[in-house]
């Protein structure tokens, strides 16, 4: 069985086309849409959508996938939850009635070993943050660490270790966390559903 893993985005929409049978990606990678202060307008997002829905549909034509899996929407930002929400709604139309089935964020980290992986082996890099008090920006400047930097760290510490485990796991060299999670969405999906 052939399924497609979603991690949906209107700036890099990572995706993957996972073998339940053999467990293993026959395709990764993503869609790069063009983004900038200025794509703020309904003409640039009614662009983006129709370039999603174009790429998707041309996804599940050459694969014909059973079953989509995507990350389900966990944000606090309206205006980001808005915009996904249509991202989300572009991807449904373009799956032609192919299921959309949501995995929780926490559930996907948790099956590919983030969980895991944060109580051994990286556990020195997740303290070192929390404890840290000052920080170094680009340009050299030392700068008191707030609570809102220290979670800011800790989600870019979360998205490269999910990146390593992917990348491990399926034997893969992927350099974007988007296409990493889109991975862990479908291998997640299989675990949880198959």
């Amino acid at each position: 069985m052939i399924i497609l893993g979603l991690d949906a985005s209107s700036a890099v929409y990572g995706y993957c086309v996972f073998d339940t049978e053999t467990m293993l990606p026959i395709e990764v990678g993503s869609l790069k849409l063009k983004t900038s202060k200025k794509d703020q307008s309904e003409a640039d997002l009614y662009s983006k959508l129709e370039t999603i829905f174009s790429f998707i549909s041309a996804l599940r034509i050459k694969f014909n996938p059973e079953v989509a899996s995507i990350e389900d929407l966990f944000l606090k930002n309206v205006g980001t939850l808005e915009t996904l929400s249509e991202v989300r709604g572009a991807t449904r139309l373009a799956l032609g009635g192919v299921p959309l089935v949501k995995i929780p964020t926490t559930t996907m980290k948790s099956e590919i070993g983030l969980t895991v992986a944060l109580k051994t082996d990286r556990k020195e890099e997740l303290v070192s943050i929390e404890k840290a008090t000052e920080w170094t920006d680009m340009k050299g400047t030392i700068k008191t660490i707030t609570v809102a930097k220290k979670k800011d760290l800790i989600r870019e510490l979360k998205k490269q270790i999910v990146l390593d485990l992917v990348n491990k796991k399926f034997d893969l060299s992927l350099t974007i966390n988007d296409e990493s999670d889109a991975v862990a969405i479908a291998y997640t999906y299989c675990k949880k559903y198959l």
